[in-house]
């Protein structure tokens, strides 16, 4: 499957609202999913091996970081980012939120994977606040 392939598939399983864009060796995803403050979930994907890999590089735990009142994050929270990844099989490496395409499954269902998982973290910024308050 190449780049214009997985562009192809996503818009026609997931619509228009996902909005595509060169970045250096990837595809970047503009979804229409939100984080707490309003800014859009971007993701990105690119080719590695057999399938497609969707991941965030980092995006979700940065936002999370800076609007963190702690400069660390709780033992509670990281158990809490890590269920979020788990239950949506993403796997989470040096802050990237990210997941390999598995065999039969599409690229649209990869996205919308790694786009809940980066929802679930960023609500985490929330339960921070009223910790914090």
């Amino acid at each position: 499957m190449t780049d214009m392939d997985i562009r192809r598939t996503v818009r026609e399983e997931m619509g228009a609202l996902f909005r595509f864009s060169e970045h250096g060796e990837y595809q970047r995803i503009r979804t229409p999913f939100l984080y707490p403050d309003g800014d859009c979930i971007g993701l990105f994907c690119k080719r590695d091996g057999g399938g497609t890999v969707v991941s965030d590089l980092a995006e979700t735990t940065s936002w999370l970081g800076v609007r963190s009142w702690s400069d660390c994050r709780s033992p509670e929270q990281a158990r809490l980012i890590e269920e979020a990844c788990a239950t949506h099989g993403v796997e989470i490496e040096r802050g990237m939120l990210q997941a390999r395409q598995r065999p039969g499954e599409s690229p649209a269902a990869v996205v919308i994977r790694v786009a809940q998982a980066a929802l679930r973290v960023s609500d985490l910024a929330q339960i921070s606040d009223a910790v914090a308050v």
